[in-house]
């Protein structure tokens, strides 16, 4: 059975316009629209209710207090549906916004954002609106949809803090970077760092999340070009390239150093982690390029057993480093994705390192 629904409008909110008043008081204002809708119940045959914008707000915003964001959800729908013209409906897109977000509707929730942002063009809430919209979209991957919202963002009248600006160029060069644009992600990355050490406007006790976090992925860039230098069979060239290369990983070492010593908890067992991966990665790259031209199939057992004797020191390091990570992180009591990570490979490494230790044991060093 369809919901029977009834406008009843007090008599000054009818549509008549209010006679002009003599005696210098305001003109009397409409009340607001109350919508009583009759539905079907099991005992009573048919039950009413009645409620105005207000109503419902209430309704929704108290469901979302006590964690019941699926009942707020529905409410906060009822309101957009039921009064699509109600002022009550600026705050409640946000707070639906958040509601979808905390049930992980992030595409929910990225609609709810971008409609307050285009309805309630001067809401007090429309900055924050934008800041919700990108982290919906960086849930839901989605990149460039994530980078346009915060282009969009910058070029808005109201004034950004620095904070601000740093967590925007931070996360759009994380986005840049998932998107294959390490060049755009380097210049967005670098920006949020200058900005943070450099401008007035940054205290000395400023959050430094997503400044440890620009200069984290800053790190990460050099480490990808790193593993890009592809070492050669040609002994004319493997000289230079492995140079380079090496060059690489002390520069991505450099830089995760820096992030150590900024002394986040979080960003600071990622560079950790990543510091000891270098060495992994070195030595899995040098392992998987070719070997020489024009050796027999005995010389190239030969020299893959010389090779991994000569750069086992590598995983060594490796070990090393994430040794360390775990010391660190159980002194500060962290718990995060990066040190399980590392207990993870440490694992893994270490039974390959056992491995090692037995190849070539007979060969000589030199």
């Amino acid at each position: 059975m369809k919901k029977a629904h009834f406008l009843l409008i007090a008599v000054s909110a009818i549509g008549c316009t209010p006679a002009p008043h003599t005696n210098g008081t305001a003109p009397i204002r409409p009340l607001p629209p109350i919508h009583v809708v009759a539905t079907p119940d099991s005992q009573n045959g048919m039950a009413l209710d009645a409620f105005d914008a207000a109503e419902l707000f209430s309704r929704a915003a108290a469901n979302q207090r006590e964690g019941n964001c699926d009942e707020a959800v529905v409410w906060y729908r009822k309101l957009q549906t039921e009064f699509p013209d109600a002022e009550e409906l600026e705050p409640g897109y946000y707070n639906m916004g958040l509601c979808l977000n905390q049930l992980e509707r992030h595409n929910e929730a990225a609609a709810a954002y971008r409609s307050l942002i285009t309805a309630f063009p001067n809401s007090p809430d429309k900055q924050n609106a934008y800041f919700r919209l990108a982290s919906s979209l960086e849930e839901l991957e989605a990149w460039n949809e994530m980078v346009s919202t915060f282009n969009e963002l910058q070029e808005q009248s109201e004034p950004l803090t620095a904070l601000d600006e740093v967590e925007i160029y931070a996360k759009t060069g994380a986005a840049l970077m998932r998107m294959s644009q390490p060049a755009q992600a380097r210049i967005a990355l670098e920006n949020a760092v200058r900005i943070f050490t450099r401008d007035e406007r940054i205290s000395a006790t400023a959050p430094d999340y997503y400044y440890s976090m620009a200069q984290f992925k800053l790190a990460e860039l050099t480490h990808e070009e790193m593993r890009q230098v592809a070492l050669p069979p040609d002994d004319t060239e493997l000289a230079a390239i492995l140079e380079k290369k090496c060059r690489l990983l002390l520069d991505s070492q450099y830089l995760y150093t820096k992030v150590i010593r900024i002394g986040h908890p979080h960003w600071s067992a990622a560079a950790a982690y990543r510091t000891g991966a270098l060495y992994h990665h070195l030595w899995k790259d040098m392992l998987a390029a070719p070997a020489p031209a024009g050796l027999t199939e005995e010389e190239q057992g030969i020299y893959m057993e010389v090779l991994r004797k000569r750069i086992k020191v590598l995983l060594q390091k490796a070990v090393k480093q994430w040794k360390r990570t775990i010391a660190f992180a159980k002194r500060l009591e962290l718990d995060n994705a990066w040190v399980l990570q590392t207990e993870t490979d440490l694992r893994e490494i270490e039974a390959v390192l056992e491995i090692e230790e037995t190849i070539g044991a007979d060969l000589p060093i030199n």
